[in-house]
């Protein structure tokens, strides 16, 4: 269009002057418009076949032509400029990778037996072998949408990994299936109402998304010492701090109020049979005052109804996010998952999907109808098994 436009710009401007020859036609005449088309043809691609008639290369009789070629050039520059950059930016799009990223359809939440903690699971699996995605990291969030801030809007919040860290940028390895966990501690968005009240007054609180997995590989403190305010990174290093304030305090014969005598150690146990499964509960140490359950210690069962109660009250939403590099156009791509409390199993695991082919060397496979397939734990779920939280 551009070069039919500045042709029919050169047949204008011949013909403004019958006695001006512009040098555009031959013997006088002024130029046609399929001579003017090849002329603008020629300034366009800067082709340089030959000029019309017998005019030389600078047009000094027309100044007029001088100046419609330039605006030719700038704008073909211009106009080159921006089709090759729309075309690269159509052809480079990475969006479509994000469909080769398969999400477990269940969200898995189970007590694992090592930490003794409630995990949240998903699993991931980047079906594109041959062209692993390039720094694939993960991360959770979480939305209450029937729990609205002070402002009356929805927020965010964010579920910190322990595995992968997160604080390691949270990189995965896709080409086989694996799995993000987030654990429930006191600063999760999934921590439900109805646990005890005094372990989220006590632990440490910030505007800072924290982690309880931090204070127990020791770079920060999680928990505070009632009375004196000291603070420590796990309950088990307050107790000790505890039993060693009351040895001085009994020796120096401190009044019980308001000092470390006055804690009742048995609600601070990891392990212990205290208070009642919804909150602190009804046990009182000598002088009426309530037990401080940092920790408190639940069945399974209760458990996973506590967060079930807690999610549908909520109306919580889990996001799950893998971005990462597109190996071939070296483009950031998105894939994106959500789960509600309909999606969730309690106290499953995701089958084994790994296979070996035989025929093959031994070759590592995935075998992806099993990708969604969940089983009940083995050696987990005993009835009377009770979780430190």
């Amino acid at each position: 269009m551009g070069i039919l436009l500045f042709a029919g710009v050169y047949v204008g401007i011949d013909r403004i002057d019958d006695t001006l020859d512009c040098g555009l036609g031959v013997d006088g005449e002024t130029i046609t418009f399929y001579s003017a088309f090849a002329f603008s043809l020629e300034t366009a691609t800067t082709v340089g076949y030959g000029l019309p008639g017998d005019s030389n290369a600078f047009f000094q009789s027309c100044p007029d032509v001088q100046i419609t070629i330039y605006m030719q050039m700038v704008f073909q520059m211009f106009f080159q400029a921006v089709m090759i950059s729309f075309f690269f930016a159509r052809l480079s799009r990475s969006a479509q990778r994000s469909t080769q990223v398969l999400f477990s359809n269940k969200m898995l939440i189970n007590l694992e037996a090592e930490t003794n903690q409630v995990s949240v699971k998903v699993q991931v699996c980047d079906i594109d072998r041959t062209r692993p995605i390039v720094e694939a990291h993960v991360r959770l969030y979480a939305v209450k949408h029937r729990n609205l801030d002070k402002v009356g809007k929805q927020k965010w919040e964010v579920m910190r990994l322990a595995a992968p860290d997160d604080e390691l940028n949270g990189w995965m390895m896709l080409s086989l299936p694996d799995s993000c966990c987030h654990f429930v501690d006191t600063h999760s968005p999934l921590y439900p109402p109805s646990w005890s009240k005094v372990a989220k007054e006590i632990s440490m609180r910030s505007l800072v998304t924290l982690r309880e997995s931090d204070a127990i590989g020791g770079s920060r403190d999680s928990v505070v010492c009632p009375v004196c305010g000291e603070s420590y990174g796990t309950v088990e290093r307050l107790i000790r701090h505890i039993k060693y304030a009351r040895i001085v305090e009994e020796k120096d014969e401190y009044e019980v109020d308001g000092t470390h005598l006055e804690i009742d150690l048995h609600g601070l146990v990891v392990g212990g049979e205290i208070g009642s499964l919804g909150g602190v509960g009804g046990n009182h140490n000598r002088k009426g005052v309530p037990n401080l359950n940092l920790v408190e210690n639940k069945k399974i069962s209760v458990l996973f109804e506590d967060i079930k109660k807690g999610m549908r009250s909520d109306g919580v939403e889990i996001v799950a996010v893998v971005e990462g590099i597109e190996p071939n156009v070296s483009g950031t791509f998105q894939a994106v998952q959500s789960y509600t409390i309909d999606d969730i199993e309690f106290d499953k695991e995701f089958s084994p999907c790994i296979v070996h082919d035989e025929k093959n060397g031994f070759a590592t496979c995935v075998d992806l109808t099993k990708f969604h397939n969940t089983e009940a734990r083995r050696g987990g779920g005993e009835k009377g098994k009770r979780a430190s939280i």
